[in-house]
Parts: structure tokens; sequence; C-alpha cells
């Protein structure tokens, strides 16, 4: 995440002797000399999966934390930093979370910064749930309904104009299929998913989805398997969740492809990922070699 001094990061550690995970945020010159590193915590003894969004001349930061074991209960904490990398509150627990919980997306939209991540909360499945962090008034509202089905990695984006587009891989279909749900950001919680567009059609597992607004236009970015190899496929919509371009894939190689990131710029949208090879079957923990690539897409008026 850029601010005015540079880059600001966020990431989570893990030792390797002890399995302890610590969660930081830094700032980094443009050209990668480090200005300065803190931890986040809340007091618990594990904290990972950070996500820093900028606003207001403040870095505002969200993590998970657990005070045990991989079965412990886990908890998200929210702070603010100045661009200096000093405290400007205390850090307070925002919400609940559950173990299987491994991926927190930020938005900030109308003031408030906006927290959207997946979690087992009196539901039988993971649903998707939302935390929106106003002057420190906290309100929490599940956005998914309890059918049974787990739904995972929501990405929540808002326009301008108050629209909100919410992206997410679901089981309901049976294997995992990304969907797009659009609304007015105040609905949400309230009209629940079950109307939301299958964007993926594949009989393998399509993941990773992201998106982004350029104007009233929305770029969504998933991983998809075809043939037995792992690509970036992309597609535009209007504010109202209607295609306005077909599903395009964005590279085809020999490597896989990994989670997208996606971003406007310009007149377009840029997608960025990573290209890898494995030498095992341990996904991540498996990779021989890996390379960035980065795509410039137009955006269709």
């Amino acid at each position: 995440m850029w601010s005015a001094d540079g880059l600001v990061v966020a990431w989570y550690e893990r030792e390797r002797k002890t399995g302890m995970l610590t969660a930081w945020l830094a700032a980094v010159a443009p050209d990668g000399e480090r200005h300065w590193r803190v931890s986040l915590s809340g007091g618990g003894k594990q904290a990972r999966n950070p996500v820093v969004r900028v606003h207001d001349e403040a870095l505002h930061v969200a993590w998970i934390e657990q005070n045990g074991p991989e079965n412990a209960e886990a908890t998200i904490w929210y702070q603010r930093f100045s661009a200096a990398g000093l405290p400007l509150q205390p850090p307070m627990q925002v919400g609940q979370a559950s173990r299987e919980t491994w991926n927190l997306n930020a938005a900030v939209h109308d003031g408030a910064f906006v927290i959207a991540y997946d979690a087992v909360i009196g539901t039988a499945a993971p649903e998707l749930h939302m935390i929106v962090i106003r002057n420190r008034l906290v309100e929490r509202r599940r956005l998914s309904e309890d059918d049974g089905y787990a739904s995972l990695y929501p990405d929540l984006q808002f326009s301008m104009f108050g629209r909100a587009a919410l992206t997410w891989f679901d089981e309901r279909d049976g294997n995992q299929e990304v969907y797009l749900l659009t609304g007015d950001a105040d609905a949400l919680g309230s009209i629940g998913t079950a109307n939301a567009r299958r964007i993926s059609h594949t009989p393998e597992d399509s993941i990773g989805a992201y998106l982004a607004w350029n104007g009233e236009v929305i770029g969504l970015a998933w991983s998809d398997r075809v043939g037995g190899q792992r690509d970036i496929f992309t597609q535009q919509f209007s504010a109202e969740g209607r295609p306005v371009t077909p599903v395009y894939r964005v590279a085809s190689s020999s490597e896989h492809a990994g989670v997208p990131a996606i971003r406007a710029r310009d007149d377009g949208f840029l997608i960025a990922w990573n290209d890898y090879v494995l030498r095992g079957d341990r996904a991540h923990l498996d990779v021989a070699s890996s390379r960035a690539r980065v795509a410039q897409v137009p955006v269709s008026r």
C-alpha cells in the first residue's frame, strides 16, 4: 500500500523451530530501504494475516490473533498508526474469527475502515463477514446465508458513488466457483448472497478472486485451472453487476499462476500475480521457482 512517503507493507512470519506467528507493519522507501518496522499485537501469543490501508493521513491495520494452538479461539484486532509508525491508539479487539480464517481484506468507505473475511461463527460452514470501524465505533454484519456450504476469501470494494462489489469463492455448486455480488453499500448483510452472479463455470476449483473499481466499471481477476493448467482470468462488469466483457485469459504459460491482485490504473486495470513451479505436492511449501508477472487490461466503456 502506497503512502506519501513510500510503500507500507504488512506481513506475518513463522518461527522455524517453534512455529510461533508474528505480524509486522513497516514502511519502505522506493529504493527498498526500510524506514521503520513495528510489531502488531493485542497481547495474544500468535498474530497473523495483517492487512493495511492508508486513510486520512493514518495507517489503518487489522490482523488475526490466537492465544494458543491452532484450535484456539481467534479474534480480529485493529490499530491506527501515524505515517512514522507511531501508534495513534492502543490495539482494540473488533471481532471474532475462527482458526479456519486465513485471510483479511479491507477497504475504506465513507470515512470508515471496512474488514471482510470468512469464519465459522455459529454457522455450519465458513460464511462471509464484515466489520465497519468508524471513530472507534464498531459494527459487525454477516454477509452470507448459513447454507451449509463454505463461502471463502471475500474481497469487498466500494465505488466513489457508494456501490459495493463483493467477490468470493463458494462451494454451493459442488466445487469452488467465483461469485460476484453488487449493491448499495448500506444494504450489505440484508440482501444476502443467494442471488449473486456465478462467474466461473469450470469443472475444477476457481479460486483467488479479487476486484477493483475504475469509475463505474468493476474489474475482476481470479485463478482458474483449465486443462490441467492454472492461469489468471479476468472479466469486467457494470456497477449493477452485468458483464461488459467476456471472460478473458490474461496470460498462459507452462507454469502455474498464483492468486492475482488487481488495481485501477489510468484507463485500465493492472493485474499482478506470480507464476511458479512446484517440486512436490505441498503447495507453497514445495515451490521450486517463482517469478512476478504484470498485465495491463483496458477498461471497456
